[in-house]
């Protein structure tokens, strides 16, 4: 079992099923409902319900049965395809849509209307998510790529290790910049508390290096191209 421990520290006056599918946004209410009732999730220790509103100071602890390699199946689902050879896919993942199968998302994710698009793709690499060598989370938009052979794949993951893939990524965000451009430089690692969300830390961390331009402004918020 994997333990997901999240800490409150503000008042979110919300309920516990509504609140856990926000951060754990891989997995459907109906699924994280269903947790809470078999006592996988407790609040401060005890046993809750779907209904419980979340509060300042509940500690949540969530166990997740660990994903087992799984069977993916094929399901027509609408793929935008901006390029393709033999080794390749370049698909837009829109926003709403789940990469690959995690717990309670294991039907209507990219995989499975990639492997509708192409079988082959099925065999090449991780069994859990075929022929995928990086990904976008759930609310994200963006460009994939997709390894349509093992070669192209273990390319591709070499690639991506040794950055010779460059990715930029638009982001509206909150506030304003004095810098109309500069660097971020800050180790990120998981959350000492929440284990989902990453933060700056200084212990057991990655190096991190942001480099940002402001693109437009608005009055309270940024329009950032980030790399």
């Amino acid at each position: 079992m994997d333990l997901i421990e999240i800490y409150i520290d503000e008042n979110y006056n919300e309920r516990l099923d509504s609140f856990l599918t926000k951060k754990l946004n891989t997995m459907s209410r109906n699924y994280i409902s269903k947790l809470i009732k078999d006592g996988s999730v407790t609040i401060n220790g005890e046993k809750s319900k779907p209904r419980y509103l979340v509060k300042e100071g509940d500690l949540i602890k969530v166990k997740l049965p660990r994903i087992r390699e799984l069977k993916i199946s094929a399901e027509n689902i609408p793929i935008n395809i901006i390029y393709e050879d033999r080794d390749i896919l370049i698909v837009n993942k829109p926003q709403g849509i789940v990469t690959h199968p995690a717990p309670g998302n294991t039907t209507g994710t990219l995989a499975n209307g990639l492997i509708y698009y192409d079988k082959s793709i099925s065999e090449v690499g991780d069994a859990s998510r075929p022929g995928i060598v990086h990904r976008l989370d759930k609310n994200t938009s963006g460009l994939l790529i997709i390894a349509r052979n093992q070669e192209s794949y273990e390319a591709l993951v070499e690639d991506f290790k040794n950055r010779r893939i460059k990715r930029m990524y638009m982001a509206l965000v909150y506030g304003r910049f004095s810098l109309k451009q500069g660097t971020i430089n800050a180790p990120i690692g998981r959350h000492p508390v929440d284990r989902k969300r990453m933060a700056v830390v200084y212990e057991n961390s990655k190096e991190a290096i942001t480099d940002y331009k402001v693109l437009e402004e608005f009055k309270d918020y940024s329009l950032l191209e980030i790399h």
